[in-house]
């Protein structure tokens, strides 16, 4: 008897949450599943996208740049938000109850086959069958490119049996810290594993710790890492002579942008700073694409921005019939809270946000878990004087937000692609070590991500070295967001 769509989702659940269980993530597990159905992951041409904010976005947009170019493009997102259909898509459709009862039958049979013979301990968990479920349904398909969010962490994601064209690392901060582990570097340590040895991985520069460990995990892969720092917009996003006067674009990301050579005119429908770094690494994994036999020109970028669709991102529903504005947002951490914070008190103090623990959360490094995560956004001067280049992202901005992406000044020409990992990280091997309640300066190139305080060639600067009072100032901030979101969730029942 065939199984139907409400069997194959009651099944499904009934296997638990992996979170919750004593289970010891094995990719082997999860290779052998894969395996067993033929390997579809191997005939899969994919982009794998890690970490802690902003995945889910950069997946969205990039899929929606891909499809824009013509090719028929998967989309692999988690958690969802109403049904489970929404995380497996082709072109921004979902798969039908029809083929995906027919995935979960082709998938149950195969590894309850393994787990028969003993080529399993166990029946694979709701996650890693969901995952072989895609592989599988993404093949018989015809997919083109299938662009990829881990579900957690990355090193041991079921998503990591894939071998990408295009790796891309977002944001990162404190998420999931039983599994993944308690600071920084230790998590970045884990999204790192989603780097292929001599493979292309996109990144932005970010948290100084999680820079240098990134960098390691480079140098020792030997990869190739592409900094997104160019598709930063080079202004204010919003200002005056790009604001959209339409009530149905207020609210959307517009400005123009220079990629490959030519200008496009970006309109992203998703509000909020925090999404133009994950534009910027949406734009550059797509760019990049080009090297992998594919071909999205820049037209077909700026149709595929604004043809993205991600709800629950700060998603505004219009006032109608006496009800109030409303703002849906599913921030998961305390980072993207504050974000969801600043962009409520900053454009819509008079909105009413209701929060969503749904998950999948899209939004920047803006928030703060300790003090010690806070005082490298705290203010701090900048270095001015001859050779300086501004940052072209990361101004400081209001809401908590402090962040620096700053450029090597090592000699003229280094930059960008010309960069080598290299001879940053060997300039950073004292990254950020605190003395006598400062910070000591440290050279870096931030365009390519390996570190964020600069030194100008042959002179020592001032660098960034904020006061006491400063990062007190800035703990006390980060204090304020967490309990006005914490206020805000309990007020709608989710705290």
């Amino acid at each position: 008897m065939p199984v139907t769509y409400e069997s194959a989702v009651s099944q499904l659940l009934a296997l638990g949450h992996e979170l919750l269980s004593h289970r010891k993530f094995d990719l082997d597990h999860m290779r052998r599943l894969a395996e067993a159905l033929g390997n579809p992951h191997r005939r899969l041409q994919c982009v794998l996208i890690a970490g802690t904010n902003g995945k889910g976005s950069t997946a969205a947009a990039l899929a929606s740049m891909a499809q824009a170019a013509g090719y028929r493009t998967g989309l692999y997102t988690s958690p969802h938000l109403l049904r489970v259909n929404e995380r497996i898509q082709i072109n921004q459709e979902p798969i039908s109850d029809a083929e995906f009862a027919m995935m979960y039958e082709r998938v149950d049979v195969a590894a309850t086959g393994l787990v028969e013979r003993g080529a399993l301990p166990w029946h694979p968990s709701f996650f890693e069958m969901l995952t072989a479920m895609m592989f599988e349904y993404f093949v018989s398909a015809g997919v083109e490119l299938v662009v990829l969010e881990v579900g957690m962490g990355g090193r041991l994601d079921a998503t990591n049996i894939a071998d990408p064209c295009v790796s891309v690392i977002t944001d990162i901060d404190f998420d999931h810290q039983k599994f993944l582990g308690d600071t920084l570097p230790e998590i970045a340590r884990e999204k790192a594993g989603i780097m292929r040895p001599k493979g292309l991985v996109v990144l932005l520069p970010q948290h100084p710790l999680v820079n240098e460990t990134l960098g390691t995990e480079i140098l020792e892969r030997d990869a190739r890492p592409v900094s997104a720092v160019k598709h930063m917009p080079p202004l204010t996003p919003d200002a005056s002579q790009y604001t959209a006067s339409a009530p149905a674009l207020v609210g959307r990301n517009r400005f123009p942008l220079v990629v490959m050579g030519e200008e496009i005119m970006v309109d992203f429908p998703l509000a909020g700073r925090h999404q133009l770094r994950n534009l910027a690494l949406a734009i550059t994994a797509a760019e990049q694409l080009n090297s992998f036999g594919f071909r999205i020109l820049p037209q077909h970028i700026e149709k595929g921005i604004r043809n993205t669709r991600w709800p629950g991102r700060f998603e505004v529903i219009p006032a109608e019939a006496g009800l109030p504005e409303i703002v849906l947002d599913v921030a998961h951490n305390p980072a993207g809270a504050c974000c969801g914070y600043s962009l409520s008190s900053g454009g819509a103090r008079n909105r009413h946000a209701r929060g969503q623990s749904a998950g999948g959360f899209s939004g920047g490094n803006c928030g703060t878990r300790t003090a010690f995560a806070s005082r490298n956004r705290c203010r701090g001067k900048r270095n001015s004087g001859a050779g300086t280049r501004a940052p072209v992202s990361g101004q400081r901005r209001r809401g908590g937000n402090h962040r620096f992406d700053l450029h090597c000044r090592r000699g003229p020409g280094h930059s960008g692609s010309e960069a080598r990992p290299a001879e940053c990280l060997s300039a950073c091997q004292k990254l950020f070590k605190l003395k006598s309640g400062r910070l000591k300066k440290v050279a870096g190139c931030g365009t390519c991500s390996l570190a964020c305080v600069p030194i100008s060639s042959g002179t020592r600067s001032s660098g960034f070295t904020p006061s006491f009072w400063a990062v007190v100032r800035c703990f006390v901030r980060s204090l304020i967001a967490r309990a006005a979101s914490s206020t805000a969730l309990r007020a709608c029942g989710q705290g």
